[in-house]
């Protein structure tokens, strides 16, 4: 009997009715495991502890973050076992741009659907290595979107004034204050064989399409293409940049003279003449310069996505790719 752990948010709210949910639709078939997060970032141990106990999968049950650190616990696992491990998502938070690209739902009977099916392939995975917040060397795994520019600007903005206007709100100015009194960065991007020097509101580092709840900023990028689609949304007026967003909610490539989409295994950025953030599937980790670079089919994942797909196949591919 396979064994299928799911690592929970435990912040969400209605735990124990999704709870029994799963157990219900599960344990039939499957041993069933739960482990519940503490606090910051230990959603990564926990799956480490997972992997260790023997559990073939691991459902990361919340938002992109966890999503994110359920990723970097099962690459931070040698390979001989990460490669027997598929990662499901079932979404619980509040942007889940992530569990949009694969095609994941919060319905636990699709999930269901998606493990007996192997509804499962290996997708890349991207290192990203940067300074962190006290001038160290840092490196972390993502398996959506890396940005600098508006997307870190504003976190920080939040991070600094939610505690006295409370979450939603504080998002609302500190995007506003960001779209409208942001200065664009001055940046010296670097692309496989591409480059470009100049001054930028944005630019992504994209494996998944969305981000921004729901925002498709990277229409061209693919899961298990081997390569990184980045984004470089030069310094366009605040009610351009307006505009464009009503072009990103379709998932679409933009035709504009200031908005740029370069194809690359790898990336780096380099700010000109002033502290540069950057934020990694929606928490600001670190500052440039920064270097990204794809590890083609490094993960098995679960998604409406990849119907078809068999198990067995999967983990070969997956293995190929990590000899």
């Amino acid at each position: 009997m396979d064994k299928i752990c799911f690592i929970v948010n435990s912040q969400k709210k209605g735990l124990e009715r999704l709870k029994e949910n799963i157990k219900e639709t599960f344990s039939e078939k499957y041993d069933v495991g739960f482990l519940f997060t503490t606090g910051y970032r230990s959603a990564e141990q926990l799956t480490r502890t997972a992997i260790d106990l023997g559990y073939s999968y691991v459902v990361a049950v919340g938002g992109d973050g966890t999503v994110n650190e359920v990723i970097n616990g099962v690459m931070q696992m040698p390979i001989e076992k990460r490669q027997g491990v598929i990662v499901g998502i079932l979404p619980w938070g509040t942007g889940n741009d992530f569990a949009r690209t694969v095609g994941a739902s919060s319905s636990v009977s699709n999930l269901y659907k998606q493990v007996i099916g192997s509804q499962c392939k290996p997708i890349d995975v991207v290192k990203v290595s940067y300074c962190d917040g006290k001038g160290q060397a840092a490196s972390r795994y993502f398996n959506n979107i890396a940005d600098v520019g508006i997307g870190p600007d504003t976190l920080i903005t939040v991070g600094k004034i939610s505690k006295y206007v409370g979450a939603s709100l504080a998002f609302s100015i500190a995007a506003v204050k960001a779209l409208f009194f942001l200065k664009p960065h001055s940046i010296f991007l670097e692309a496989d064989q591409e480059s470009y020097t100049g001054k930028v509101k944005c630019v992504c580092l994209a494996n998944g399409r969305y981000f921004g709840s729901g925002l498709g900023i990277a229409p061209l990028a693919k899961l298990d293409d081997g390569l990184l689609n980045l984004v470089v949304i030069e310094d366009v007026s605040s009610f351009d940049f307006i505009k464009l967003v009503g072009f990103l909610r379709k998932a679409k490539p933009i035709s504009h003279p200031k908005v740029k989409y370069i194809s690359a295994k790898k990336a780096t950025i380099n700010a000109h003449n002033r502290e540069l953030p950057m934020e990694v599937d929606g928490e600001v980790v670190g500052y440039a310069p920064v270097t990204a670079e794809v590890l083609p089919a490094s993960v098995c994942v679960l998604g409406d996505c990849f119907k078809g797909t068999k198990r067995k196949e999967a983990k070969k591919e997956s293995a190929i790719a990590s000899c």
